[in-house]
């Protein structure tokens, strides 16, 4: 069956990662699969981020992780950052404690349908079926078998699908259910999402439903097909559901088409099909530069961008400046890490853009980068260009001898998410992990790399990859050479390595028994120039 229209599938989640994995299986197994899909996360814990990394091997698509710190129910508030990021033209959304059907998404879009918006029905699992689909002992659910409710819901019937949808309390904005609905992105659009007025559980999505109707938005009602399984939980507090019946009141009474605290606060994260790219920054006492850096990213014109940042326990005023400009980073976290590769891999556990890119605090990216980034086009190509050293054009397009012998500055390099869902930064290389990633995407036939004419960043030749070298990576480099780029390039190294050392009148760049000298800055060891 082909998709007549491109799908984000928007799966809000809060600390229950179990439950998330269990569902992003079931979408795994859609027999038409989400063109992305989106969790949107009010602020779970470290647990969710993992389960999403485990997940994304399963999925052959996007899967995007926005994240927001927890700060109470806002609800509303992330699910309109996961609007503003979706690039898709039709959304459905549901909660991560569902387990689809599967055939789930492909009822959805037999029901789509211009000048609409779909809400669905739910099958309720008792606790004890819960338990024992958490705990691996059941993989399926039967609706005959005990520990169910609404089993109604959950039988499938094509025809039976159709004949409902404007019929059955197609004008009743008070029975649907937030967990199973879906609408036209340009739809949420013009109402401006969710009203983050709603601070509690309870009517966000029958309000969001009023304003739909009140523009001629019509209704459509999906029974006997788009099946979800609702795992059992505590019920959630209902403390401020007056306040939010008022809310609800108040938009139906005034016809209101808009609300003021909306999707529109986003405008950062509107795709308006600019792929979003998440810049990357790990900092260890870089209050010196880190200003600047920032400032240079702000100016972009390219809007879709998202920023997290990884501090390394900085103990200057590195921690003062991340927070005076909280604002405008998607996320940072300050904590011991186990070296600059360590920081970055748990950055890219947060990133949630179709696109990846590093930045040192002590480099700037360039007005051109924006230029840049509007040719990022195949999410199978490594794109790079070149950088400003010493106020000079340094390297430009790069011969597969050239990338295996310098390698590519990470600050040049933009990478497709899907590396990182295949590869991570190999911690035993304190200092040349980036140029070991590359070497392993030039030999995978999934990717490849592809020049753009494009200075992209400043590069600060005061950093650490320009003063000290990496032990092992130049132990292991001709044998990496070898084995990723073959016989002909490897002897080319060798002997460009043998004249090397010849002119220099040693048969070794290092004596045997030389010591090897290390540095340490925290938890941060690197090799000293030994001399």
């Amino acid at each position: 069956m082909s998709t007549p229209v491109s799908i984000a599938l928007i799966i809000s989640t809060y600390n229950w990662p179990e439950a998330l994995e269990l569902c992003l299986r079931s979408v795994a197994h859609q027999s038409v699969l989400p063109d992305e899909v989106i969790i949107a996360d009010d602020g779970s814990d470290e647990r969710t981020a993992r389960v999403i990394d485990r997940m994304r091997p399963h999925l052959p698509v996007p899967l995007v992780h926005i994240w927001q710190p927890d700060d109470g129910f806002r609800l509303g508030k992330i699910r309109n950052k996961a609007i503003a990021a979706a690039s898709k033209s039709y959304i459905i959304q549901i909660d991560g404690d569902l387990i689809l059907h599967r055939h789930f998404v492909s009822d959805h879009i037999r029901l789509s349908e211009p000048g609409t918006f779909v809400t669905g029905s739910r099958v309720i699992l008792l606790k004890s079926v819960t338990e024992k689909l958490l705990a691996g002992e059941k993989k399926r659910v039967y609706l005959l078998e005990n520990g169910i409710k609404n089993r109604l819901n959950g039988l499938h019937a094509s025809w039976m699908m159709q004949f409902l949808a404007t019929r059955y309390k197609a004008d009743c904005i008070r029975k649907l259910r937030g967990c199973n609905m879906a609408f036209w992105r340009e739809d949420l659009v013009r109402v401006n999402g969710y009203n983050e007025a709603f601070g509690y559980w309870g009517r966000e999505d029958n309000e969001i439903a009023a304003r739909l109707l009140n523009i001629g938005i019509r209704k459509r009602m999906l029974k006997f097909g788009g099946i979800v399984f609702h795992l059992y939980h505590n019920e959630q507090s209902r403390a401020g559901y007056e306040e939010n019946e008022k809310l609800l009141t108040h938009t139906i009474t005034r016809k209101l088409t808009r609300c003021e605290q909306g999707l529109d606060q986003y405008g950062d994260l509107v795709c308006d099909n600019q792929p979003l790219i998440s810049i990357i920054m790990v900092t260890r006492n870089a209050a010196h530069y880190l200003q600047r850096c920032l400032d240079s990213i702000f100016r972009q014109q390219y809007s879709s961008l998202e920023l997290i940042v990884m501090d390394g326990a900085s103990t200057d005023g590195t921690i003062a400046i991340l927070e005076a400009n909280a604002a405008r980073i998607s996320y940072w976290k300050s904590e011991k890490d186990l070296g600059i590769y360590d920081a970055m891999n748990k950055a890219i556990g947060r990133a949630s853009g179709n696109w990846v890119y590093f930045i040192g605090a002590d480099d700037q990216l360039s007005a051109d980068f924006s230029k840049f980034a509007t040719e990022l086009k195949d999410n199978k190509k490594i794109y790079y260009g070149s950088v400003w050293k010493n106020d000079k054009k340094y390297l430009g397009h790069l011969s597969a001898y050239h990338q295996a012998k310098t390698g590519i500055n990470h600050q040049a390099i933009v990478y497709p998410m899907a590396v990182f869902r295949k590869y991570r930064y190999d911690l035993a290389y304190a200092i040349s992990a980036d140029h070991v990633l590359n070497m392993w995407c030039w030999k995978d036939p999934e990717f490849a790399f592809e020049f753009r004419d494009y200075v992209i960043a400043t590069f600060n030749t005061t950093g650490i990859s320009s003063l000290s070298k990496d032990v092992l990576f130049e132990q292991q480099k001709a044998r990496l050479i070898h084995r990723h780029y073959g016989v002909v390039i490897w002897l080319r190294f060798l002997f460009k390595c043998l004249k090397e050392n010849l002119r220099s009148s040693k048969l070794f760049p290092k004596r045997a028994g030389s010591p090897v000298v290390y540095w340490k800055d925290q938890d941060r060891y690197y090799e000293a120039n030994p001399g």
